[in-house]
């Protein structure tokens, strides 16, 4: 028997079939080809889009628009909320929005502000000042199994590729690091590190 969801539902004979393909969106002054989702009808040949595609095709636009306001993706945002150890409810309370709209900011469904998009760098440049939003917003943070993070700006020999583990130690203690990212000037090879210190 064949699934409802897939018969087509202009000529209800048909059954629909996914598909992808590029098409040329702009934003502002720039251009760029995004991948629409649509359904294609193999008795009619009609085509939709089903809810689901719909909601990519959204985000595939919103990625763009965030690409082109220079604004961190939803990858970004995801990838420094879990280097610092919180919870999307931690975070949509410390940062603002609340859990739903951050978990938007995450999955980009939703654009976040300048505002919100600076305090997210911010944290990622000084994770430790998250413990003092945190206070003033009286948040309790819930303990976390990870170990503490922490950032530093350090020369980066240019015999090391960006791509290797980088051990760095000094007097006070050792730790590994995992280069985030890497800054090549004319005289500074400079990377930003995230440390896991033990």
């Amino acid at each position: 028997m064949t699934d409802k969801i897939n018969i087509c539902a202009i000529c209800e004979q048909g059954i629909l079939t996914a598909k992808v393909e590029k098409e040329l969106q702009t934003y502002k002054s720039d251009s760029k080809e995004l991948d629409l989702h649509y359904s294609k009808c193999d008795f009619c040949h009609s085509q939709t889009a089903t809810t689901s595609q719909l909601r990519l095709n959204k985000r595939e636009m919103i990625k763009f628009q965030k690409e082109v306001e220079g604004l961190l993706s939803g990858l970004d945002v995801k990838f420094i909320r879990s280097l610092l150890g919180l919870s999307i409810k931690e975070a949509g309370a410390i940062f603002g929005g609340g859990p739903v709209a951050f978990s938007k900011y995450e999955n980009d469904d939703l654009i976040q502000s300048i505002p919100m998009d600076s305090a997210l760098r911010l944290a990622r440049s000084n994770p430790n000042g998250v413990k003092d939003l945190a206070k003033a917003r009286k948040i309790t943070l819930l303990p976390s199994d990870k170990p503490t993070t922490s950032t530093n700006l350090i020369r980066f020999p240019e015999s090391l590729s960006v791509t290797e583990a980088i051990n760095y130690s000094n007097n006070i203690s050792a730790f590994n690091s995992i280069a985030i990212n890497f800054e090549n000037s004319l005289n500074n090879n400079i990377v930003e590190v995230y440390s896991y210190v033990h």
